[in-house]
């Protein structure tokens, strides 16, 4: 027999948030596999951030991570940078000191004498093409050991090498460093060159973990020579992790209309006689230079590509020269790819001039919107965020539990 009961509702809230708070002071907070996942689970944070008005929360992740590293489910190369907003600004702003005038000069030395070492290596090469004889193009002083034979550089294609891992490891540095290529000695240290910078160091470091994985970076990275960690590496075939992101967003954000990778590695094996293992390695140097905003033509991204294989070239030690072939070609086969087709040539049976201008001003309304979204976004905006949200991962989830206690509260 069903028995009927006469509740108040002012009792059944009093009673339903009782048992609500109840449950919360009971409920534990897990903390331990909280600092578990975060510091040691599947994908690792590197950069741990407490937002609040001291650093307890700082402190007890810093014993945490001590016990992880110290259990070795952590190597100690990669150690978290934990950070608290209340005094940490520097170092979340990324401001880092400027280098003593002792350590610029010594900088402008080494400097001074690898230009001096080019210019000797440059002279010998002019003296032996002189004598029509095979040349064997040196490194430079601190340069990985990339030999290659030529005997008519306008005309002989460059012998094609993969990608260096090297290279990777020195586009790495000189991107957080703010130098080119030729700045970073090949006798330094990751320790040495971030200048007692502990954040920095620790960046470096989890940069190189992330681009090759754990498995091939070695134990304390940051004390060993860039010359002897670049043989941990050797060559590699596809960018890694980092370095794929990098180029993806040169190629998609600061690249005008039309300048993909295939055109950009045409414009390299055409002018330069470069095969895809030198062009890959062209587009790695390039990021050491990356564009602050998008190229506005063509010719701007041809003359980024051209410095990039310079620098490339000096890095290496490898003589190039513009190839006749690209010097005896017309002037309408270096045009930009959205001026291929001019509909104002008699020759042109359509005429389209219309289309085409309807086509440029849809082309100028979408890029002001992508810049708008990059403006407010940050360039991390379109290639990070975007593919992220998926419709077969939306979940739905029913609150009733919680409008029943609000209207019982009520």
């Amino acid at each position: 027999m069903a028995q009927s009961f006469a509740l108040n509702e002012q009792v059944v809230a009093h009673r339903l948030l009782v048992e609500l708070l109840a449950h919360q002071f009971a409920f534990p907070v897990r903390w331990t596999d909280t600092q578990d996942a975060l510091l040691s689970g599947r994908s690792p944070v590197s950069r741990l951030i407490e937002l609040g008005p001291t650093g307890t929360l700082t402190s007890m992740a810093q014993k945490q991570a001590t016990r992880i590293v110290a259990d070795g489910r952590r190597p100690a190369a990669a150690s978290p940078a934990l950070l608290s907003y209340t005094g940490d600004d520097p170092k979340l702003w990324y401001e880092y000191e400027a280098a003593t005038d002792e350590e610029a000069a010594r900088e402008e030395a080494r400097e001074e004498a690898k230009e001096a070492a080019k210019e000797e290596a440059k002279e010998e090469a002019k003296e032996v093409a002189k004598e029509d004889r095979p040349l064997q193009v040196g490194t430079a002083q601190d340069a990985p050991s990339i030999a290659v034979e030529t005997s008519n550089a306008t005309s002989a294609p460059v012998p094609d090498c993969p990608l260096p891992g090297s290279l990777v490891v020195r586009m790495l540095i000189a991107r957080r460093l703010k130098r080119s290529l030729a700045q970073i000695p090949s006798s330094k240290s990751i320790r040495d060159l971030s200048g007692g910078k502990s954040i920095l160091q620790n960046e470096l470091v989890s940069d190189l973990i992330a681009e090759f994985g754990e498995q091939r970076v070695p134990d304390r990275p940051e004390d060993m020579a860039l010359s002897e960690l670049d043989s941990r590496f050797g060559t590699i075939t596809t960018p890694g992790k980092i370095s794929g992101a990098l180029l993806g967003r040169l190629l998609s954000n600061k690249m005008p209309v039309g300048c993909n990778a295939a055109f950009l590695r045409s414009h390299m094996a055409t002018k330069w006689g470069l095969g895809p293992g030198r062009a890959a390695a062209v587009l790695i140097s390039a990021l050491v230079s990356e564009p602050a905003a998008r190229l506005a033509s063509v010719k701007e991204a041809v003359e980024l590509i051209d410095g990039a294989t310079q620098q490339y070239a000096a890095w290496c030690g490898l003589a190039l020269a513009v190839r006749e072939q690209q010097q005896q070609q017309p002037a309408s086969s270096q045009r930009d790819p959205a001026q291929a087709v001019d509909p104002s040539s008699p020759n042109h049976e359509c005429d389209c001039a219309g289309q085409v201008d309807e086509c440029s001003e849809q082309v100028a309304e979408l890029q002001a919107k992508l810049d708008a979204l990059v403006a407010e976004f940050s360039n991390e905006y379109l290639t990070g965020a975007l593919p992220v949200f998926d419709a077969r991962r939306v979940r739905r989830y029913n609150d009733w539990w919680n409008a029943d206690r609000i209207r019982l509260a009520t």
